[in-house]
């Protein structure tokens, strides 16, 4: 809400908040994904 604020007040007119994804446990399972993926081959 504070972020939202201060954007506003300097100017902004959009602003959507994008929780961050190592906060759900679905999100943890997508970065899972994503590295499993881009480490195929190395390791």
């Amino acid at each position: 809400r504070e972020a939202a604020e201060t954007f506003h007040h300097a100017g902004g007119r959009n602003f959507a908040h994008i929780p961050c994804l190592n906060d759900s446990d679905e999100g943890m399972a997508v970065i899972e994904a994503m590295v499993r993926r881009e480490l195929s081959g190395w390791v």
